[in-house]
């Protein structure tokens, strides 16, 4: 059964368990995942299990909205509950809700939070034979070189997206609503498609760009979430499937094991044959970045009744 949002409040006041409203089930997954790096219990809710509200940021805000009567009545309630949405690419098309007790991410969503090389140094190690102390940073920029040389492609690719969200009446060759596959694989709808048609208007794109004071340095704010980590792990497998025979021809830093011409038990080895760019997308979103997700982390700790 739903949950009345007054009854949400109080549950949280009385429980001492300070509630986050979210827009979705995945949503709330990572954030449960997030809010593990804080000492006081938080309930994370999918704004949708609360009655008259449905899944997504609208509703978020709209739950938001009829709390600040509560937020009025009483200052401490805003560190029992608040709600958190996707930035998306407000800040571009209108005015971003300004509303006490709402979070907006600092991305185009939570999902990039998780595209670290942080994150990937321990994923190198959960799906690697390599030690962590065989896993540094020089390793990590190297698994990582291929994703960034395709950010441009995927830079130009979210423009498009962007102003078929700034102009209705635009005709876009790709929208954010396309899957992530078709804007990252090569050989995909990405190669066979989308480039092309956006290379032919690449310079209406770059003005555009200019006109709203966007360069990729800002790909983040404007890169859809999934897309972003989808691009990082995509292309990070790319090179991963490659490091045993980069170790064996010493292209990297060998291991100990080919060292000696153990090849067949090379540490860079992974330890399934042949893991998917959407089997490594949902292991890395099991890691949590604190220095990534410290906006959020630091949300968390606000709402800490022990100082009430």
């Amino acid at each position: 059964m739903k949950r009345n949002l007054n009854e949400v409040l109080i549950q949280a006041i009385i429980n001492k368990e300070p509630a986050v409203l979210v827009e979705g089930k995945d949503d709330r997954m990572l954030y449960e995942r997030i809010a593990e790096q804080v000492d006081i219990p938080i309930k994370i809710w999918q704004i949708e299990y609360i009655e008259g509200y449905a899944e997504g940021c609208i509703h978020v805000i709209k739950a938001i909205e009829k709390l600040q009567v509560k937020f009025e009545e009483n200052s401490l309630n805003i560190k029992y509950i608040v709600g958190i949405i996707d930035k998306d690419v407000r800040q571009f098309t209108s005015k971003l809700p300004n509303l006490k007790g709402l979070f907006v991410t600092k991305y185009y969503s939570i999902e990039t939070y998780f595209a670290t090389s942080n994150n990937l140094a321990k994923l190198i190690n959960h799906i690697t034979y390599l030690s962590r102390s065989e896993i540094n940073s020089k390793l990590i920029e190297y698994i990582e070189t291929e994703h960034k040389q395709n950010l441009n492609n995927l830079f130009l690719i979210s423009l498009e997206a962007l102003q078929n969200t700034c102009n209705t009446d635009y005709n876009a060759v790709v929208r954010f609503s396309e899957k992530a596959s078709n804007v990252v694989k090569n050989e995909s709808k990405k190669d066979q498609i989308i480039l092309p048609a956006l290379k032919i208007k690449q310079a209406q794109l770059f003005d555009f760009a200019i006109q709203k004071k966007i360069s990729i340095r800002d790909i983040k704010l404007i890169c859809k979430g999934k897309w972003y980590l989808y691009n990082y792990i995509y292309f990070a497998l790319q090179t991963i499937k490659k490091l045993p025979a980069d170790c064996e021809n010493n292209i990297i830093q060998q291991c100990d094991a080919c060292k000696i011409d153990k090849y067949q038990n090379c540490h860079y080895k992974t330890s399934l044959k042949n893991y998917k760019t959407e089997q490594l997308t949902e292991q890395i979103k099991n890691f949590v970045d604190k220095e990534e997700c410290s906006d959020i982390i630091n949300l968390f700790k606000s709402m800490n009744y022990k100082n009430n």
